[in-house]
């Protein structure tokens, strides 16, 4: 089965993990992969995004990486931006977004929650590590309003989290992303679902994580065609069935508010 879809596959790395996910998934993603450091090293395949490297946080190179997707590959339809020790399906991430509209400004994920018990208060957000994918109506809705993170290492996936909630695209969330390990999810649960992303190298082992859980569901990139336009306007998302575990969160605009441009409040940071 064929699915149409043009997908950019940007990793965040510091050159370690590159061979892991060059004999994973990255055999499946040839010609839509880039990886994006702050030094340019043809044995790991990096590319200098302009940005210096952070132990965490990583805002400034997401917001730049979302910058070259917009400028640099009009013709591609999503975005997803993952850290190098995320392991993927790229097949079924393929075949999720196929069921979504690409005009529809949409940020899709494991959507976590900060402080949204307290409701305008706290805002919900898409976990960097599971992988964060977003459309092309959703970055250019990010680069019209030109955003600025507060500092390079300010947690990216929170930021974007608010910088949906104020422009008001629309958040959804699947189970079959996952920002941990499958040994952190009950295991009766992930045999009966397909999953997408698993995060982290340690401790289990990844090439056993990807066999196990991804690689089923997996096919090379090249089976995947794309399409020749983009689908209509007035496309809605689809109705997830309950294998996918995708489910909605409607984030609302507020209106009048400037871009981002204070610190996060003490103890924010997501632990990556």
């Amino acid at each position: 089965m064929c699915v149409r879809v043009r997908v950019c596959l940007h990793v965040l790395t510091n050159h370690f993990a590159v061979p892991v996910l060059a004999q994973t998934w990255g055999q499946d993603a040839a010609g839509s992969i880039g990886y994006y450091s702050d030094v340019e090293d043809p044995a790991y395949f990096t590319s200098n995004i302009g940005i210096p490297n952070t132990e965490q946080g990583h805002c400034r190179k997401t917001m730049a990486i979302i910058h070259k997707f917009y400028r640099d590959y009009p013709h591609r339809q999503w975005l997803v931006i993952v850290d190098d020790d995320t392991l993927l399906s790229v097949r079924q991430l393929v075949s999720v977004l196929g069921g979504y509209s690409a005009s529809i400004p949409t940020l899709m994920g494991e959507v976590y929650g900060y402080k949204a018990h307290l409701g305008d208060d706290g805002s919900a957000y898409v976990t960097g590590g599971g992988g964060m994918v977003l459309n092309r109506a959703a970055a250019t809705s990010i680069v019209d309003r030109d955003y600025q993170c507060p500092y390079d290492s300010y947690p990216d996936d929170m930021f974007l989290g608010l910088v949906a909630k104020q422009l008001g695209i629309h958040l959804v969330h699947s189970t079959a992303f996952h920002q941990c390990q499958p040994r952190d999810y009950p295991i009766s649960t992930l045999m009966i679902k397909v999953a997408i992303s698993f995060h982290r190298h340690q401790p289990q082992d990844p090439f056993t994580i990807y066999k196990s859980f991804l690689m089923r569901a997996s096919s090379p990139v090249e089976d995947i065609k794309p399409i020749t336009s983009s689908p209509p306007d007035d496309t809605k998302p689809i109705t997830p069935s309950p294998t996918d575990g995708t489910k909605p969160i409607t984030s609302s605009p507020t209106g009048g508010i400037n871009p981002i441009t204070s610190s996060p409040p003490e103890n924010s940071k997501l632990q990556q």
